[in-house]
């Protein structure tokens, strides 16, 4: 709507401001002014900033929130689960398309599900 870059950036900003030691309100509301003041005041000055180096912060923030220890819980899930999440990761990555990828994800587990009578968790 304002011309900037889609996706949900609120969500790494939430998670970098927790990491950084933002636990209260406050620190929310000076975020989300500070963003409200830079789009509608520096809407010219931000789209001067290149969108690789953007897409490097995008990078570097999804590292730094990703639960490294998750991976190796993959090691107790069911074979039938472990094929649905990759199979939404595989169609994300292949079509660039978010919805597509839960499409495909939630179409695998109806398979599952109403055809071969496996409950998926």
């Amino acid at each position: 709507m304002l011309g900037g870059q889609g996706g949900c950036a609120m969500i790494g900003q939430s998670a970098m401001n927790v990491q950084s030691g933002g636990r209260t309100r406050l620190s929310t509301l000076t975020s989300g002014i500070t963003l409200l003041i830079l789009v509608f005041s520096m809407k010219d000055l931000m789209l001067a900033i290149p969108t690789a180096s953007l897409i490097g912060i995008m990078i570097t923030v999804s590292i730094a929130t990703f639960d490294w220890h998750s991976i190796a819980l993959n090691k107790g899930f069911k074979l039938t689960d472990l094929s649905v999440m990759l199979m939404t990761v595989l169609f994300v990555i292949l079509t660039h398309n978010l919805a597509i990828g839960v499409f495909a994800g939630v179409l695998l587990a109806i398979i599952y599900r109403y055809i071969f009578h496996i409950k998926i968790a």
